[in-house]
């Protein structure tokens, strides 16, 4: 009988993560384990694993999307159409 809820603790030597919660879900034949917890790759501490995953979540927000980036350029690229059609509307109307 397990209890609802308790996540118990597995460490294993090297390791500074607690490998509890990743085997309890390999062991029930899951498919969405995730990943292995931070501090489970040999000389890495968890407060390691955690700064560079902030890091680069930081990073992945710093840069554009491609589709941001194909926004911007349409945006361009219609604000220069529409440049070009009012220019050469003056000079037909000029003509007349």
């Amino acid at each position: 009988d397990k209890t609802d809820g308790y996540v118990g603790e597995v460490k294993i030597s090297g390791f500074d993560a607690n490998f509890a919660q990743y085997l309890d879900c390999k062991t029930e034949r899951k498919q969405n384990c995730g990943i292995i917890p931070c501090g489970g790759r040999k000389e890495q501490t968890e407060e390691l694993c955690k700064e560079t995953i902030k890091e680069e979540e930081i990073n992945d927000k710093k840069k554009l999307s491609g589709g941001a980036i194909a926004g911007i350029i349409i945006a361009a690229v219609v604000v220069i159409v529409a440049i070009v059609v009012v220019i050469i509307v003056i000079v037909i109307y000029k003509k007349v």
